[in-house]
């Protein structure tokens, strides 16, 4: 029996009687204004899918049959070299994994130095394709893939150590 319901005798039979409690007005459950900061993330999500899909379609974007055709190997040893860091793949919400084709030589080998630069970056492998895409100060204007191409792993793993460090190239 609720604690708020009430027992009464009835009169003739002297048999007790229930009853149900009053209801209670509902409370009103009082819920903070937006200030516009959940649509604006929300808008900032949907511009960084919209993004993430351009790149993905890009050209130099290969699929994991593309790279493995690319670089004389077989689908199966591309995904297994992904998957140890020694390709760097990008993941879409449709499209599955995608390879950039400048990671990879005219020789069909990966870039000397790619699997160092992309252990001195954190924030997984979309985090090291900005890095390496983006021109930087400290390389003399050059991308971190450009400064690789041209052999310069030393300056690049600086640049990659001066970021994780906070610092601005």
């Amino acid at each position: 029996m609720s604690r708020n319901a009430t027992v009464r005798p009835s009169a003739p039979q002297g048999q007790p009687t229930v009853r149900a409690p009053k209801p209670r007005a509902p409370v009103a459950v009082s819920r903070p204004q937006s200030d516009g900061l959940d649509l604006a993330i929300e808008q900032a999500r949907q511009r960084g899918a919209a993004r993430a899909a351009d790149i993905l379609r890009r050209p130099e974007m290969l699929t994991a049959r593309a790279l493995a055709e690319r670089m004389g190997a077989s689908h199966e040893t591309i995904n297994k070299r992904r998957q140890r860091g020694e390709l760097l793949a990008l993941e879409g919400a449709t499209r599955g994994f995608r390879y950039p084709s400048w990671q990879v030589g005219p020789d069909g080998l990966p870039v000397p130095g790619l699997v160092e630069v992309s252990s001195e970056i954190t924030g997984g492998p979309w985090a090291v394709y900005q890095f390496l895409t983006e021109t930087h100060g400290s390389l003399r204007g050059r991308t971190a893939i450009e400064a690789l191409v041209a052999g310069d792993l030393d300056d690049v793993l600086d640049a990659a150590r001066s970021i994780g460090r906070g610092a601005f190239t």
